[in-house]
C-alpha cells in the first residue's frame, strides 16, 4: 500500500492502483488538515493517515468484488453447467458455440459490464455476422450476466432482423422436382412438401409410426445433433406441440420403405444429408428455394385450399398462439396470387366497367 504524499497546498494525497479487466486503474485520495481540529501538527498527521485509509478501503472494496464476483467467461461456463441436464443438445450446442465466439469479454467482471461495452461487441460483430446470429449471441450474455447478479438494465441497439424474402415455391415446381427426382429423396420430397415434416422429423420416422392402413405418419421424435457432433434419436419432438398425426394420400405412403423390425428407420438419411443432397438438386435444376422451403408450401398450399388456420397450425405442429405461422409460413402462392387477381379485375370490370368508361 502506498503512503500519502503531502502537496504544497499542505493536503496529503494518496494513490491506490487497481486492476480493472485487464487494465491498471489509479485513484487519487486529497484530505485537508482543514478538515481536523487539534494544532497543524495532529490535523496534518490525521489528514495523511485519511487519505491512506481512503484509498485502502478503496482497493479493499476493489479487490473483495473482484474475489467474491465472476468473470463473463466463467458466468458463462457456470450457466451452461446448472444447466446441462435441462438444455437440449441443439441449444446445449448453440450456446457453447457463442461462448467461444465472445472471447474478447471472457475476463471481464460481470459486475463491470455496461452498456457501452455491449454495445461495442455489438458493433464489432455487425460487419461480420448476420443480425439473427447477433442476436442470439447477446441474448446468451444478458442470460449469462443475469444469472451471475448483473441486474442492470442495459440500453444497447441491435441490428433489425430483415423479414424473410420468401421463397416458396409453387404447384408447378413441386411438379416439376416430382417429375424429375426419383428414389429416396422423391419420397423425402413428398413427406417435407405434403406432408410438412422437418428434415429431423423425417430422419427419426420409424416403420412403427407409419400406419399404412390408415395413411398416417405419427411424428412424434427428432434426429438431432448431440454435445459431440453426431446425431442421435430423440423420442419427443421438437415441441409438444409437434407432437402429431399427419393424414397422407396412400400413394405417398406407399413409397415409404417398409421394414421388418418396428424400431428401424424408414428414412436412412440424416438431416444434413438431406439438405446435402437437396443442395445438388437445387444447382442442377437452378431452383431458388431450400428443402427447408417445402414446408412453408405446404404451409400456403393448405392456406390457399381455404382450410382453417387452426387446423394447419395443428398439421404443422404449432401452438394455436404462435406467430410463426402468420410471420413466416403463410405466404400466398404465386399461382393463387395471379388467380384472384385476375377474379378480383374480372368483378370490376364486369360490375364498375360501364361506370368506369362513362364521361362525367
Amino acid at each position: 500500500m502506498a503512503s500519502a504524499e503531502k502537496l504544497d497546498s499542505g493536503s496529503w494525497r494518496c494513490r491506490s492502483t487497481v486492476t480493472i479487466n485487464g487494465k491498471k486503474v489509479t485513484k487519487s485520495f486529497t484530505v485537508s488538515p482543514k478538515a481536523f481540529p487539534g494544532t497543524a501538527k495532529e490535523a496534518s498527521r490525521k489528514a495523511k493517515a485519511q487519505a491512506e485509509l481512503l484509498a485502502r478501503e478503496w482497493q479493499i472494496e476493489h479487490e473483495k468484488t473482484k474475489a467474491l464476483g465472476k468473470t463473463v467467461g466463467e458466468a458463462m461456463r457456470s450457466y451452461l453447467d446448472t444447466r446441462s441436464n435441462l438444455l437440449e443438445d441443439n441449444t446445449y450446442r448453440g450456446y457453447t458455440s457463442e461462448l467461444n465466439s465472445l472471447k474478447n469479454i471472457h475476463n471481464v467482471f460481470v459486475q463491470d459490464v455496461d452498456s457501452e461495452m455491449l454495445q461495442k461487441i455489438i458493433n464489432d460483430l455487425e460487419p461480420k455476422l448476420a443480425p439473427k446470429s447477433i442476436h442470439n449471441k447477446i441474448s446468451f450474455l444478458l442470460t449469462a450476466l443475469e444469472f451471475a447478479g448483473n441486474e442492470k438494465r442495459f440500453n444497447i441497439t441491435l441490428p433489425r432482423i430483415p423479414k424473410r424474402d420468401s421463397k416458396t415455391p409453387d404447384h408447378e415446381e413441386v411438379a416439376f422436382l416430382l417429375d424429375n427426382i426419383s428414389g429416396i429423396m422423391k419420397t423425402i420430397i413428398c413427406i417435407g412438401a405434403f406432408g410438412g415434416l422437418r428434415e429431423a422429423e423425417i430422419s427419426a420416422l420409424k416403420e412403427k409410426d407409419i400406419c399404412r392402413d390408415m395413411s398416417t405418419i405419427y411424428v412424434h421424435s427428432d434426429m438431432v445433433r448431440s454435445r459431440n457432433g453426431g446425431y442421435i434419436y430423440k423420442d419427443h419432438a421438437k415441441t409438444p406441440e409437434s407432437t402429431r398425426t399427419v393424414h397422407l394420400p396412400k400413394e405417398i405412403i406407399e413409397m415409404i420403405p417398409v421394414m421388418d423390425d418396428p424400431e428401424s428407420f424408414v428414412i436412412e438419411v440424416r438431416p444434413d444429408k438431406i439438405c446435402r443432397r437437396f443442395r445438388r438438386i437445387k444447382k442442377k435444376y437452378e431452383i431458388e428455394y431450400n428443402f427447408h422451403d417445402l414446408r412453408h408450401y405446404a404451409t400456403s398450399m393448405r392456406s390457399d385450399l381455404g382450410l382453417s388456420e387452426k387446423y394447419i397450425k395443428k398439421q404443422l405442429g404449432w401452438t394455436e398462439k404462435s406467430r410463426v405461422y402468420q410471420d413466416v409460413y403463410n405466404d400466398p402462392l404465386n399461382s393463387e396470387v395471379v388467380k384472384f387477381r385476375k377474379i378480383t379485375n374480372d368483378f370490376i370490370s364486369e360490375r364498375f366497367g360501364d361506370h368506369i368508361k362513362k364521361k362525367a
